[in-house]
């Protein structure tokens, strides 16, 4: 089977981010749901071609072979149930939605229909990740004792050429604040360490920053393994930090997920073995997408349920439920 036609609905920074890929991928016959002029313009000018829809019931007349969601996470449940309910597999970014009802409406959806469908948690593609993931697997340093995660960036600056004050990520309602919007970290913890048990949080809006959601978040976490861990996201670091450090009986893991650099010590043997991978900009996202084909066609599962995504969001939703006025 050949994927030919793909229907991408929300043509902002991550669907034209998709819309890149998909183009790089070969697919032929790329449609865009986007009912802002302006917006759909930008996406027309990345990509030539596409073929260019303001309303997804109008898109919907036509056939595909699967379908991307990036709209506002607010909307994930109403559109993404609409696909859904249309027979059409579908890769839908994360977080699955921004509450707990509306992500449980997915799932059922899914079920009802025995549709495919991936939630775009990219860092499990990322290939650093992924070799951290088969030396735990592995059992080669043992048992992991603790992990410290670490997130940040300053938000004014995270998008160029945007008002952060009118991003999503400013408002409550629309799936901002760092505990949902940097759920990746929450993702690829219980992807690595299992799902967390208990949960001491610190949450609360610290910096300056004209917006009405948290910006900082500190929690500790005790993990299905029985590592302790500490999981920091903030919005306010002015040098972007992305970072991983696991301690284990035999050996430390050390990740600067932007650098791409990975340093394992095994202490049994006594040396570090260096890891450096491709910085190439899509590479994390194309392999996203490939996996997504594979599903269409029937030869993978997804890597990333909606039901597993869902317990991401509960756990984003445990976290924030520590929110503290200042």
């Amino acid at each position: 089977m050949v994927i030919e036609n793909i229907l991408v609905i929300g043509g902002g920074s991550i669907g034209r981010r998709h819309i890149e890929c998909l183009r790089e991928l070969g697919v032929a016959n790329i449609s865009l749901v986007e009912p802002n002029i302006e917006i759909a313009k930008l996406a027309i000018s990345k990509s030539y071609d596409l073929r260019i829809f303001d309303n997804i019931e109008d898109a919907l007349k036509c056939q595909y072979d699967g379908a991307v969601i990036a709209v506002p996470s607010h909307l994930h449940a109403e559109i993404a149930c609409r696909v859904i309910e249309n027979k059409l597999p579908v890769m839908l970014e994360k977080p699955i939605d921004v509450n707990m009802e509306e992500a449980e409406r997915i799932c059922d959806s899914v079920d009802k229909n025995k549709s495919v469908c991936l939630i775009a948690y990219c860092l499990r593609f990322d290939l650093g990740l992924c070799k951290i993931k088969d030396i735990l697997d592995s059992g080669i340093l043992g048992k992991v004792y603790s992990v410290d995660s670490f997130a940040g960036d300053y938000l004014p600056e995270s998008r160029p050429g945007s008002d952060y004050r009118k991003l999503y990520s400013a408002f409550r309602d629309k799936g901002g604040g760092v505990c949902i919007d940097y759920s990746h970290e929450l993702d690829y913890f219980r992807w690595l360490f299992g799902e967390v048990h208990d949960v001491l949080a610190m949450v609360g809006k610290v910096s300056d920053l004209k917006i009405e959601v948290e910006d900082v978040s500190e929690c500790l976490v005790k993990c299905e393994n029985g590592a302790i861990g500490r999981i920091h996201v903030d919005y306010f670091s002015r040098v972007p930090r992305r970072r991983l450090l696991i301690n284990c009986r035999n050996g430390v893991i050390d990740y600067d997920l932007l650098k791409r650099d990975l340093n394992v010590f095994n202490a049994s043997e006594n040396k570090t073995d260096h890891f450096s991978y491709d910085g190439k900009r899509n590479l994390i996202y194309l392999k996203q997408i490939r996996h997504f084909f594979d599903c269409i066609k029937g030869q993978s599962k997804p890597l990333i349920t909606a039901k597993d995504a869902t317990k991401t969001l509960k756990l984003a939703l445990m976290i924030r439920s520590n929110y503290s006025h200042q």
